[in-house]
């Protein structure tokens, strides 16, 4: 009777222990999960990094494929973009980090900025150009554009500065292209579709304005021993010493690989950004004149964005003699009641 006793009581446990199991995997199944790269992959020679003048599609091959690696899709934005210069000021920080473009906004920023980079490469400038500002911010923590930001930004070497207005001028059919002095501008052709319905109610004066889609292009000059960002404006001047910023570097952004400065962080640093901290978007910094907006610790946003696990030690000695290698970056997001999600990992080169 004793043993009978045993028996069933041992087949009870094992039946929960499976059913446990069962319902375990069950869970986990419907979560995402990055499809992992072999091993190998991170034993690419650093040199596969570094960026090209022109497009070389075998070249690029050997680059893990970021569009069949799994990326969160962008967050609907809760309200219309048209309405956002009519939020009070106090309500303002309950907005700042919130998603400005939905995932159709999302992909034609993305169409703008592959057009641009393929126009690049195309005439040899893929080694003269790369992000800059807080689209390398993304890069770097995010693998993409931060998700409350609304404009890509790039530098362009000034050398290229007519050139590239030249080709960027013909792109009629698709984009539209504004000259600044130092700091031009390219956009789509269209209208996010939240915003499309009340186009009639928006001033043609302030298109260009309130254009949620858009490059911003600035330029730098290649000096001899020093880079420096072309402006006519003493507070936004920066120069960088060469080995920051050359040989660029491809970095991933969304799906594409886009060239970086060789030392990112150091780069970012001495242009005034801490990539631990997030900043609120251009749009509250910029179109509506809010300079009173300060940034927070990134960490408080870890449970509602995915966030690019960071070093131990990021850069901030320009002349720390220091070797790329090819390291491996986790894209985690956390939450409250589970443990951190690993959503893709990357081979980089980094310092």
């Amino acid at each position: 009777m004793r043993r009978k006793f045993i028996l069933a009581n041992s087949i009870l446990f094992i039946c929960s222990v499976w059913f446990i199991t069962l319902l375990f995997f069950g869970i986990w199944s419907t979560y995402p999960r990055t499809p992992r790269q072999e091993h190998g992959v991170c034993k690419l020679p650093v040199a596969t990094y570094i960026a090209p003048p022109y497009w070389n599609q075998t070249h690029m091959d050997l680059l893990p494929k970021l569009s069949d690696i799994y990326l969160p899709p962008a967050s609907k934005r809760r309200f219309l973009f048209r309405k956002m210069g009519k939020i009070p000021h106090s309500n303002l920080s309950r907005s700042i980090f919130g998603p400005f473009l939905d995932q159709l906004d999302w992909n034609k920023t993305k169409q703008l900025l592959s057009t641009f980079t393929s126009l690049m490469f195309e005439h040899g400038l893929g080694n003269r150009f790369f992000l800059t500002g807080t689209s390398l911010v993304g890069s770097i923590r995010h693998h993409d554009l931060i998700p409350w930001e609304t404009e890509i930004q790039v530098f362009v070497d000034v050398s290229n500065q007519e050139f590239v207005r030249d080709l960027l001028e013909r792109l009629d059919s698709c984009c539209r292209f504004k000259r600044g002095f130092y700091v031009d501008h390219l956009y789509t052709n269209e209208f996010g579709i939240v915003d499309h319905k009340e186009h009639e109610e928006v001033e043609p004066s302030v298109h260009s304005a309130t254009h949620l889609f858009r490059i911003e292009i600035g330029y730098y000059a290649h000096g001899y021993y020093m880079v420096s960002r072309m402006t006519t404006k003493r507070e936004e001047t920066r120069t960088w010493p060469v080995e920051i910023v050359f040989p660029l570097y491809l970095r991933p952004f969304g799906s594409l690989w886009l060239p970086t400065p060789r030392d990112a962080w150091t780069y970012l640093w001495m242009d005034g950004y801490d990539v631990s901290r997030c900043l609120p978007g251009t749009y509250w910094l910029e179109l509506l004149s809010v300079d009173s907006l300060s940034s927070i610790p990134c960490i408080l946003l870890k449970d509602t964005y995915a966030f690019v696990v960071l070093p131990n030690a990021t850069s901030k000695n320009v002349y720390t003699e220091r070797v790329m290698h090819v390291t491996s970056e986790r894209l985690v997001m956390e939450t409250r009641f589970r443990s951190p999600q690993v959503l893709q990992e990357i081979c980089v080169a980094a310092l």
